[in-house]
């Protein structure tokens, strides 16, 4: 057997039965039902996904770096 089929076999039986379910009602349909992701997690939206993951510490006083040092002010 060769070492791609070996991996893929592999592969199924690692595979949750409800997952392998889902892919193979999928695909014994002759036409798509869905295309819905084979993943149980969910995928959190890219906008708003720091939000409340900061702190606010105190104000900005001064640059960290001096400014003769930014490239801008040269």
């Amino acid at each position: 057997m060769s070492p791609i089929k070996q991996q893929l076999l592999d592969a199924i039986d690692q595979t949750p039965d409800p997952l392998l379910e889902q892919l193979f009602t999928i695909l014994q349909t002759p036409t798509p039902l869905t295309k819905t992701p084979l993943s149980t997690t969910q995928l959190r939206a890219a906008f708003g996904a720091l939000k409340d993951s900061g702190e606010i510490l105190g104000e900005i006083i001064s640059p960290i770096v001096p400014l003769d040092e930014w490239d801008i002010f040269q």
